[in-house]
């Protein structure tokens, strides 16, 4: 959606389900064993902003991405007692980029948090085109 001449957002969710059952033959004693509850979910959600004119600054981009996620994992029914019940992920990351002339350059940030574990980057890139 456009908010201004040089600004616009945009955002999405998702959510889903599904259930579907399995059931497996145990080699050992012959009896059929449900693998599985049945019920798989997942959502996803963005929210983006951009502005092609940062501060007034001819030029000079900022962006700006958040986005949050989770899945059921399988990993436990095949064995692994250490595997999480769910995989989520949340991110937050900033972007400024300014070209001058044939000279691009990019600061970005990012913050995230995988698997209740949190992560950090800053960035700088120059780069001249030929």
């Amino acid at each position: 959606s456009q908010l201004s001449r040089f600004e616009t957002w945009s955002a999405g969710f998702t959510l889903q389900a599904s259930r579907s059952d399995i059931d497996q033959l145990d080699p050992f004693s012959g009896e059929r064993r449900r693998q599985d509850d049945g019920w798989q979910r997942y959502y996803s959600g963005t929210l983006s902003y951009q502005s092609q004119r940062a501060f007034g600054v001819p030029r000079l981009r900022m962006t700006w991405l958040l986005s949050a996620n989770t899945q059921q994992l399988e990993r436990r029914s095949s064995g692994d007692i250490d595997a999480p019940l769910e995989r989520s992920y949340e991110s937050l990351e900033g972007r400024l980029e300014y070209a001058v002339g044939r000279l691009d350059l990019r600061l970005s940030a990012r913050a995230a948090r995988l698997e209740r574990r949190n992560v950090a980057a800053l960035a700088l890139r120059a780069q001249r085109r030929f």
